[in-house]
């Protein structure tokens, strides 16, 4: 997995370095730049020439530095501040461009290309959350990075490629497999002590705490029984391999998943989910049918936390292949609330009703700082050790070659980490909790200020 993606990053565009081409497209990315309306820019090309855009105003004073991730960690190295008081500032982002590639990459895949130029080390930063702040905050300057010609053929490609990673049931297995089939070592380098890989809900954004607090996610679900679960510890459903090892030897006792719990005649009370990004739009109704079927008629609850698109631009966005789909989880789609609510009607013939909806996104930003600063600090000592135990194609490999690989290795992690933290603090995308019942159910506690 890991030689693929450095082979995938690299061999396509090896030929790219071609003058005519590198200056139309180094003109044509450095035009789009120039729109920049709001924060700054500084750029430094492959030959040392440097490039400022932005704020004119903030783009000619030297002094005060904004920053959307940077020195959010106190001396115990716990993100303890939050880029959520950071959102309305303006981000000075610095690029260093390493290659001429990047320049083709940008024009031709647009944030794609960005990231995978991050990935190859093309392009350097010391801040890669003020670099997605600044390309949030100025989007509708930079669409025509997305609308042109070049790029609309790219990602047109890119979607036929990723219909391969289709959520049939085997499809699923395989796409949830590409994100989580990792050593357990790696996870437990980074996830809280129960191994929750799932948003915590602080008591506040900036608060020090040790783990998550799963309780707040179930309140509304008011549990008091058995419920089947999925994305975490319990009665726990999952598609990836080491995750299940984990859950039958992992710490507190935890047992390997109840098949009785997901059988086709078994009926539950309550029942907690995660993850329905993974499903796929065109399969969630038939996944809510089945939710639908074995939840209990009568007063039966259904809890669900996945990871939303703004209705604004779900239409566009399922049609595109970003950098979550093509390197963290092929396959995958962020359904709108819409579109879960929806779904959840459809598939239920109206059994499932809406009982509350609840928005976490911003806790998802603390959470996603709070593994990141765990990664970094576990990297060398644990986890490139434990990717070269695993993976026996990288052993094999000259020492240069092997660092190549642990390095895009990480890279797209820090990636992954920080692309999400900046898009939920930002409320580019969002993290919702929704809460289903059955008709009727009284026992529901009340929400009261």
């Amino acid at each position: 997995m890991a030689t693929s993606a450095l082979s995938t990053l690299t061999s396509p565009l090896q030929s790219l370095a071609w003058s005519p081409l590198v200056k139309l497209s180094r003109s044509a990315v450095l035009g789009l730049f120039s729109r920049l309306t709001e924060g700054t820019l500084d750029l430094t090309d492959v030959d040392g020439t440097s490039y400022k855009y932005g704020d004119p105003v903030l783009v000619r004073s030297k002094h005060g530095r904004s920053s959307a991730s940077g020195d959010l960690h106190d001396a115990r190295g716990c993100a303890q501040k939050s880029s959520s008081s950071n959102s309305s500032a303006s981000p000075r982002a610095e690029l260093t461009v390493k290659s001429d590639t990047f320049w083709v990459r940008m024009l031709v895949g647009a944030d794609l290309g960005f990231a995978e130029s991050y990935m190859a080390g093309e392009v350097e930063t010391k801040d890669l959350g003020a670099v997605f702040a600044l390309f949030i905050k100025n989007r509708s300057a930079l669409s025509e990075m997305q609308v042109g010609l070049v790029s609309n053929v790219s990602s047109y490609v890119q979607g036929l490629l990723n219909r391969r990673y289709a959520n049939t049931r085997a499809g699923s297995l395989s796409n949830i497999g590409a994100h989580y089939d990792i050593s357990n070592i790696m996870y437990e380098a980074f996830l809280s002590k129960d191994m929750t890989y799932s948003c915590a809900v602080f008591p506040t954004l900036d608060a020090d705490v040790s783990g998550p607090l799963l309780e707040r996610n179930l309140e509304r679900a008011a549990l008091s029984g058995r419920p089947v679960q999925n994305g975490h510890g319990g009665t726990t459903l999952t598609g990836a391999l080491p995750r299940a090892v984990y859950s039958s030897d992992g710490p507190g006792g935890i047992t390997p998943p109840d098949t009785e719990a997901i059988s086709r005649d078994a009926v539950t009370d309550e029942l907690e989910a995660e993850m329905l990004e993974a499903v796929g739009i065109e399969f969630l109704s038939g996944y809510f049918a089945a939710i639908n079927r074995v939840l209990k008629r009568s007063g039966g609850t259904a809890c669900f936390q996945c990871i939303t698109m703004p209705e604004s631009r779900f239409d566009a966005y399922i049609h595109q292949v970003d950098f979550i789909k093509k390197w963290i989880f092929p396959g995958g789609v962020l359904p709108s609330v819409t579109s879960l609510i929806e779904a959840a009607t459809q598939g239920s013939k109206g059994g499932l009703v809406l009982d509350s909806a609840i928005s976490i996104g911003p806790h998802y930003s603390r959470t996603l700082r709070e593994w990141k600063t765990r990664f970094e600090a576990n990297f060398d000592q644990t986890i490139a050790p434990a990717l070269l135990n695993d993976h026996e194609e990288i052993r094999r490999l000259a020492p240069a070659q092997q660092k190549k690989q642990i390095e895009v290795f990480r890279k797209k992690w820090i990636y992954y980490f920080v692309y999400c933290e900046i898009g939920f603090t930002e409320r580019v995308i969002g993290d919702h909790i929704l809460a289903f019942t059955r008709e009727g159910n009284v026992t529901l506690p009340v929400i009261c200020a």
